[in-house]
């Protein structure tokens, strides 16, 4: 994000630190508490972010956008509870202001800031919902994700993010099912369960070649799930989900303390993608691995899923290692060992890890 700290504050954005006695710990476990702070304190920073563009595109084009501008203001001054966390929707749209900016585009900026009081900013449940057909202009908040999502998807991965509406005859099924998976999640792992309530507004349903499930910290807020296929049974959806709401959650705690000092030096194979990746993306395969590893040992403990749970196998074979959650765990977490020079924060992940994935 844009250093907003001077900008930001002359229109009232005052950012306050978190304090550590409310928050209960930075740990690898979920933690519901300091998930919601880390959370709120990421909207602040955002909302900041946003004024201070606004303040950017007036200077550069010669606009005002006022309504704008009070409108982040009184987002930003509001407490941090969980019915106004901010949804993925101003992320998205942060996320093409920057890109606008950067490109000198003015007509696109103004389209932007145009959108911004119509946006539903807020949310205080996850919302689950197929995307909208690429050719279909009227849902401008799916055409910001699309944007987005593209430019990530294709710098990740060089593929093009070819997410299109899913059946409406199956939507419903599928839609159902991710719901059903919170639910389980809220009976079996509640503090996982809270943790995703704190970091996740929307989940986006698609039919694609290309994408299994994605998450990304420029549409903070949005999971996307690809719709169920005959080969992937509702446990695709229970990985899916505890995996990228992880992802979201470690680029919280990055942002609010460092993890790694040597990020810079080297490539390394990761147990989840072909090619060289740098040490941050092996700590993130490591990281999810192990949220996934524990939430799945905690559901498996009940018989009604025990069955289904024994079947499932990892959507998560991009670099077509077909090695089970512990073996990829372990693979990412030596590499990390033995090459990374971790921070406190990352010596304490790095052993919350572990213990999670051993069940101690």
């Amino acid at each position: 994000m844009p250093d907003s700290s001077d900008s930001a504050n002359s229109r009232g954005f005052a950012i306050a630190a978190i304090d550590a006695d409310t928050m209960d710990g930075l740990g690898a476990f979920p933690r519901p508490l300091t998930a919601s702070l880390l959370k709120w304190h990421a909207d602040q920073r955002l909302l900041a972010s946003l004024s201070y563009l606004c303040e950017v595109a007036e200077r550069a084009f010669g606009e005002s956008f006022v309504t704008q501008t009070r409108m982040l203001e009184r987002a930003a001054s509001s407490e941090p509870r969980a019915e106004r966390r901010l949804r993925g929707a101003m992320y998205v749209l942060h996320t093409e202001m920057r890109h606008a900016i950067k490109a000198n585009d003015p007509v696109r900026v103004q389209e932007l800031l145009g959108q911004l009081p119509t946006v539903q900013a807020t949310s205080g449940d996850v919302v689950v919902r197929g995307i909208p057909p690429a050719s279909d202009p009227s849902d401008r908040e799916m055409q910001l994700f699309r944007s987005t999502m593209g430019r990530e998807h294709e710098r990740a991965y060089g593929l093009p993010f070819d997410a299109a509406a899913p059946p409406a005859e199956v939507l419903p099924l599928f839609a159902r099912t991710a719901w059903e998976v919170l639910e389980i999640l809220e009976r079996l792992d509640p503090d996982c369960a809270a943790e995703i309530r704190s970091v996740v507004s929307d989940v986006v349903i698609v039919k694609s070649q290309n994408v299994n499930a994605g998450s990304s910290f420029r549409a903070f807020g949005y999971i996307v799930l690809r719709e169920l296929e005959p080969d992937r049974a509702w446990t695709t959806y229970l990985e899916s989900i505890v995996h990228e709401a992880a992802h979201l959650y470690l680029y919280l705690l990055w942002t609010h303390d460092p993890i790694i000092e040597n990020e810079g030096e080297g490539l390394f194979r990761s147990p989840v993608r072909p090619g060289g990746r740098p040490l941050s993306a092996i700590f993130h395969a490591m990281f999810v691995l192990a949220r996934t590893i524990r939430t799945i040992r905690i559901v498996r403990e009940d018989s009604v899923y025990r069955e289904d749970i024994s079947r499932m196998s990892t959507s998560y074979n991009y670099a077509k290692n077909p090695d089970g959650f512990e073996v990829k765990f372990f693979e990412a977490y030596e590499t990390i060992k033995d090459n990374a020079q971790l921070t406190p924060l990352g010596e304490e992940l790095l052993r919350g890890c572990r213990a999670m994935v051993e069940g101690t």
